[in-house]
């Protein structure tokens, strides 16, 4: 940061790969101990969504954080298996026949554990938007690092949005709202707090359209239909006329999370996993208020 003027822009060199390199080489373990492709288990997974959305179900959940942490262990116990061979045969029959050990194609990989990279990933972010109040408005894929020392990097804050207290607080009241209010309550924060606007200022539209900007898009919000023809059937009951652009980028940010952890077959509540932190930060807003509020009488 003290390398920095308003002229030059310093970044840090983190030391890692993106994690695209590494979703790829977790997929390649697994097609390995499998015996198959990674393009085989590509097509495999797409013949079971197409046949999932043909009967309007949603995607099927890739494994739990603890399948995978099982998963690697499973994985760890026959690397030592191999490896014990190797070297009892390296010091018994191996002085008359050596043989040179080649590793197996899921030894040359790292397998990685998918949910808790996407949660953590979702959790910073929530963080930034809550929070700080100053947050990456393009979160993709390509801008995610996996660092040397096992921590993520975070690259590319070519598009930072900086919203006030009292926006972050209209967020976290509709996250709040989302996560266990009323329509009217989600309603209220939308129209009320953050002055958003619709031709026909219709309920449901109103409910809906929160869900697939903040929230999450799954077949129970968009009533069994894909996420662009729900839309396609919104705008036929309604459209929004206004929308303050200091809440643009942070429904931008969750779409594109949420693109992310659809495409590797994880399904996020954003509501209900910025919940906590919205309400802390609504909380402390209060206090901060009441703190500084003029004494009476």
């Amino acid at each position: 940061m003290e390398l920095c003027t308003k002229e030059v822009l310093v970044m840090e060199f983190l030391k890692g790969r993106k994690l695209l390199d590494g979703i790829q080489d977790h997929f390649e373990v697994i097609a390995a101990d499998k015996g198959v492709t990674i393009e085989f288990l590509k097509q495999e997974q797409e013949q079971k969504d197409k046949e999932r959305e043909a009967q309007g179900l949603d995607i099927e959940t890739g494994p739990s954080s603890l399948q995978l942490r099982l998963y690697g262990l499973s994985l760890g116990a026959k690397r030592l298996v191999r490896r014990i061979g190797r070297v009892s045969y390296d010091y018994t029959l191996g002085f008359v026949a050596p043989v040179k050990w080649t590793l197996r194609e899921d030894e040359k990989h790292q397998l990685l554990n998918l949910p808790e990279i996407l949660k953590l990933i979702m959790d910073v972010h929530g963080y930034e938007i809550f929070v700080d109040g100053s947050f990456n408005g393009d979160p993709h894929p390509g801008n995610i690092m996996l660092l040397e020392d096992g921590r993520l990097g975070l690259i590319d804050y070519g598009q930072v949005k900086h919203i006030s207290q009292e926006h972050r607080v209209h967020l976290a009241k509709l996250i709040v709202a989302l996560a266990g209010g009323s329509r009217g309550d989600i309603i209220e924060v939308l129209t009320k707090d953050m002055r958003i606007r619709t031709t026909n200022m219709d309920p449901y539209f109103l409910e809906k359209q929160a869900r697939l900007m903040i929230d999450n898009d799954d077949r129970f919000v968009t009533e069994g239909m894909n996420a662009q023809l729900f839309l396609e059937h919104l705008h036929t009951i309604d459209r929004i006329e206004y929308i303050p652009d200091e809440y643009v980028m942070a429904f931008r940010c969750s779409l594109l999370l949420r693109g992310f952890s659809y495409l590797l077959h994880y399904k996020f509540s954003h509501a209900k996993s910025w919940e906590s932190v919205a309400k802390q930060v609504i909380h402390d807003v209060e206090v901060e208020k009441a703190n500084t509020a003029p004494a009476t009488a």
